[in-house]
This record gives structure tokens, C-alpha cells and sequence, in this order.
């Protein structure tokens, strides 16, 4: 039986990677499917910094020719703090930030438990304004730049 939708979206009738309903709330943790395969980690860890610290990365790779031959990539991105995960999520989802014509597909994931809840800083740290940011060329501009010329590199 499939679930009742919500305002992001359809709610998946697998959920093995997404929070159960009822707790959003709880988590920090973005799943993002739909990623191209021919980014590279710096440049999607890279775009989602832009949006606050990162606590984890995790980019889930084709392992098997199957995996490969569905030519789709998905990652988990878990923020320091709920709110840069909501922008993260407002701003990605149903959206082409990489401009490779893949729509991002973003919802909440489960939570992560930090490695170390001693050590409370980021393991990315959110992407600070440079005076070569000027208007119009921002931060997800320049990323979205940087990841197209990364993947002509690995074409």
C-alpha cells in the first residue's frame, strides 16, 4: 500500500533510506537521488556546502553493472544544524543545480549518529563569501561552473 502524499512530494513506499513519518523534524540528514554519475564528490560536497557545515558526506556509487546501467547516483548529506538542511532541501529539490538536466530528487533521510558527539566540528565547513563573488555569480553559480567543468574533464 503506497503511502499519503506531502507537500514535497510523494512519500516512497520503501523507505529504507528516508525518516519515518512523523519525524522530520528529528533528523539533519538529506538523501539526494537522481545525482549524475559524472560529477565528481568535490563538486557535489562543494554545492551542498553552501548551504552550512556538513557533518557527512556519504555518495552511494554503482557497485555493479546494474547499479551502472541505471546512470544514477544518490548521496546523504547530514548538516550541523536542521535549519541549512531545510535550505538545502528548499532550495535542491525538483531543481537542476549541476545544469546536466537531472532534477534533483531531495528528501529527509534518517538520522546519522556522529562518530564523535566530543568533536563538534564540522567536517566541511560552510563555503565563505569571496570578493570574487560578486552579484549574479554566487556561491551555487560558481559551484554549478566548477562541477561542469570538472565532468568535461572526466568525459
Amino acid at each position: 500500500a503506497a503511502f499519503p502524499s506531502r507537500s514535497r512530494g510523494f512519500i516512497p513506499e520503501k523507505r529504507g533510506s528516508y525518516v519515518d513519518p512523523g519525524q522530520e523534524h528529528l533528523t539533519t540528514n538529506l538523501f539526494v537521488g537522481n545525482l549524475d554519475p559524472d560529477l565528481t564528490e568535490t563538486a557535489i560536497t562543494r554545492y551542498f556546502s553552501q548551504f552550512g557545515d556538513l557533518h557527512s558526506v556519504k555518495i552511494m556509487w554503482p557497485r555493479t553493472a546494474e547499479d551502472r546501467s541505471r546512470n544514477r547516483v544518490s548521496g546523504f548529506f547530514c548538516y550541523k544544524f536542521r535549519r541549512d538542511a531545510s535550505d538545502a532541501m528548499d532550495a535542491c529539490s525538483d531543481t537542476d543545480p549541476f545544469r546536466v538536466g537531472r532534477r534533483l530528487k531531495v528528501r529527509w533521510g534518517k538520522s546519522v549518529l556522529l562518530q564523535d558527539p566530543d568533536n563538534d566540528d564540522p567536517v566541511i565547513s560552510k563555503r565563505q563569501r569571496t570578493e570574487e563573488d560578486s552579484p549574479g555569480r554566487g556561491a551555487s553559480n560558481r559551484a554549478s561552473e566548477e562541477a561542469s567543468q570538472e565532468k568535461k574533464h572526466h568525459s
